[in-house]
């Protein structure tokens, strides 16, 4: 039996969530003067949101839920990422599924 292609989700990063990367670049630039490590933050973060395209729905509910869609997270390094999964009406198709990442905390 062949086994069926795994589904790949569209990420859709809110504008809080790029926020948070931005300024924590910024601190890591203004605080440490390491823009290397800077960038390789950035990357490296935004990598781990786009992992969600796969199975987004393997990580922990927090138990909270926001207009029906409950919220999970997903620890990266001391970071913690928080999406949600659902149909967004502004986003496209009202039913299509996606991660929509809230925010990340560290």
């Amino acid at each position: 039996m062949p086994m069926d292609k795994t589904k790949k989700y569209k990420i859709v990063i809110s504008k809080d969530a790029l926020l948070d990367i931005k300024s924590t670049k910024k601190y890591i630039l203004d605080t440490f003067k390491y823009r290397e490590y800077a960038e390789n933050f950035s990357k490296k973060i935004k990598k781990a949101i786009k992992e969600l395209d796969s199975f987004p729905k393997g990580y922990e509910a927090t138990g909270y839920v926001i207009e029906g869609l409950s919220i999970f997270f997903k620890p990266y390094s001391t970071y913690l990422i928080f999406f949600c999964c659902g149909g967004f009406h502004h986003y496209g198709n009202p039913g299509l599924e996606r991660p929509y990442v809230l925010a990340s905390y560290y």
